[in-house]
């Protein structure tokens, strides 16, 4: 069996995770992933991705600072995504 890597998220990985058919909780067009890769290239967000044999089948986010009101105003960062494909 091959080991699970997790890694940060890279430009390439951007339309591979668009287009990736990972059941219902699989989301987000290439516009959401790019907005994803900014904010992490910018530090505002990290994301990593699960990899197995070169295939992507999880991600997760965390932004430094949620768009949540609670949060934001606790300064609290929030998990946006935890999310592994169904298969």
């Amino acid at each position: 069996m091959d080991a699970i890597v997790i890694r940060d998220l890279e430009e390439g990985d951007i339309g591979v995770i668009a287009t990736t058919n990972g059941g219902p909780a699989w989301h987000g067009g290439e516009t959401k992933w790019r907005g994803y890769w900014r904010e992490h290239i910018e530090g505002l967000r990290v994301s990593m991705v699960a990899v197995v044999a070169e295939t992507i089948i999880g991600y997760g986010s965390l932004c430094w600072c949620s768009h949540y009101p609670p949060f934001f105003d606790a300064g609290t960062p929030e998990i946006a995504d935890m999310v592994v494909a169904e298969g």
